[in-house]
């Protein structure tokens, strides 16, 4: 019986985040003093910021807030599906890695923040994954 509930918690629990969670198309948001609202009722967005491209329907961005800051992931789209960009952000700053892919899906370079702030030198990538000097290597 134990079992079963745990189970029954589990998916009760992912149904209540992932109504708290809920998706706001990026038309229906404004940004305003570097905080981003809900257009309808001017509230500080709190939930997933969506963008699709219009031709082909394909996510194009989600951007994760809380009380009108970026916070958690970012990630970015191709028109081909696969992933442009990721950061992750802390009450509006980066914090954690910050990684480009080229189109082709191979990691681009990654780059390290901190409180906003660039930690090292990055790593760099090419267009087949090996590892490059810098940017424009």
């Amino acid at each position: 019986m134990r079992k079963y509930f745990a189970v029954f918690l589990a998916l009760f629990l992912f149904n209540v985040t992932t109504v708290v969670a809920k998706e706001i198309l990026e038309r229906e948001t404004f940004i305003s003093d570097d905080a981003t609202y809900i257009t309808r009722t001017s509230k500080p967005v709190s939930g997933v910021v969506v963008k699709y491209y219009h031709l082909n329907r394909l996510l194009a961005s989600k951007v994760h807030y809380k009380n009108g800051l970026k916070n958690g992931l970012e990630e970015s789209f191709y028109r081909n599906g696969k992933l442009h960009f990721r950061a992750n952000y802390k009450n509006g700053q980066k914090d954690g890695f910050t990684e480009y892919f080229h189109t082709n899906g191979q990691l681009n370079s990654r780059v390290s923040y901190r409180n906003g702030q660039v930690e090292g030198s990055g790593e760099y990538f090419d267009k087949s994954g090996e590892k490059t000097k810098g940017p424009h290597s």
